[in-house]
């Protein structure tokens, strides 16, 4: 990841232009971050009379115009009619350069909301790399809600973690195939499959699994075994999870 400065432009005289400045400013890194083009929230304030934030990107090149969708690229406008120029960007760590795993060489992606707000929620399954929600051929609001959907999931996972009057209905909604957070995952997984025509798992997190327990070692979505044995195309694909139903398309 890489540490980026972006300088949005001078402090006005005025209060309300000031305000109107800073609500630009903004909307604007929201909707970078709803994107995939920053990762998690930004930090933002008055540095030497600019308007300055802080920002965390998956790849260097990640605010370039070229990846705007239409609505991250008319919040941009905006910032740019606003301030009367465009924002500067710097990189401030000298973190190497690699090259990184292209999603269209991999043979399978998954949504794992753990990662999020340090990266996409979205990985390569060969090498587990992150991948930057933008660089997929989906629609900005389908971005949106897969990182809506991972922000709920933590959400909920937060309330569990934490106990409480809640933590059994929280922990019903993390875990139970047919809850609400569950199938939206299933839904938005799929459409990330028809865009890019690449398998796509969701995850089904568990606390407690016992070997013995039928419904431990059962697919939650079919009923059937977990497939402990992947075909010898994709032997190797799955060694981050215990269990893998192919044709639920989920793991665990």
């Amino acid at each position: 990841m890489f540490l980026a400065k972006i300088v949005f432009g001078p402090e006005p005289s005025e209060r309300q232009d000031r305000e109107e400045l800073i609500d630009a400013a903004e909307w604007c890194l929201e909707l970078l971050s709803r994107n995939g083009h920053i990762n998690g929230p930004s930090v933002m304030q008055w540095c030497e009379g600019r308007l300055t934030s802080f920002s965390s990107l998956p790849r260097r090149d990640s605010l370039s115009p070229k990846f705007f969708g239409e609505f991250t690229r008319a919040s941009w406008d905006l910032v740019v009619s606003r301030f009367g120029k465009a924002p500067q960007i710097e990189i401030l760590n000298a973190e190497d350069s690699k090259r990184f795993q292209s999603w269209k060489r991999s043979t399978w992606l998954f949504l794992y909301p753990f990662d999020f707000p340090e990266m996409s929620g979205l990985r390569i399954g060969d090498s587990t790399s992150p991948v930057p929600l933008y660089l997929l051929p989906i629609s900005e609001g389908t971005r949106e809600h897969i990182c809506f959907w991972i922000r709920d999931y933590q959400h909920h996972y937060g309330i569990w973690l934490s106990g409480g009057a809640l933590e059994n209905s929280a922990y019903t909604e993390l875990t139970d195939f047919q809850s609400c957070l569950l199938r939206t995952g299933r839904e938005l997984a799929k459409e990330v499959e028809r865009a890019t025509g690449k398998e796509t798992m969701s995850f089904a997190w568990s606390y407690s699994e016992r070997e013995d327990d039928k419904e431990a070692r059962s697919c939650p979505g079919c009923g059937r075994d977990w497939q402990k044995t992947i075909p010898s195309r994709h032997r190797d694909q799955y060694t981050l999870f215990d269990c893998v139903c192919r044709r639920c398309r989920l793991v665990r």
